[in-house]
């Protein structure tokens, strides 16, 4: 149990830095962080500051700087990657599940 409270400690660290930086409400992002019980709003992974692609970062909408969820890396890179567009979004995971669809019968 320890552990998991480091754990904690470190990723609200985290993310007070970046919101000390970026202006947003630490008691938004932490309230929000803690209903997603400190993992990824997308891909459900534990958010882990030691490693890069779980690194905790808060999603904001881009157009109007509207704070979302707290995010591992991972997957807000792949957001963006795609320009939040679900259909872009939707044919690339359809692609990769081919993909892995033709690989099992093999």
């Amino acid at each position: 149990m320890k552990t998991t409270s480091k754990r904690q400690w470190a990723i609200k660290k985290h993310l007070a830095e970046i919101c000390h930086n970026t202006g947003l409400s630490t008691d938004e992002v932490f309230e929000c962080l803690e209903f997603q019980d400190y993992k990824c709003s997308i891909c459900k992974e534990l958010l882990n500051p030691k490693k890069h692609w779980l690194m905790p970062v808060p999603d904001t909408e881009p157009t109007t700087g509207e704070f979302c969820g707290v995010l591992c890396v991972s997957c807000r890179l792949t957001l963006y990657k795609y320009d939040r567009d679900p259909e872009k979004l939707y044919a690339r995971a359809k692609e990769l599940r081919d993909e892995r669809l033709r690989l099992v019968k093999s």
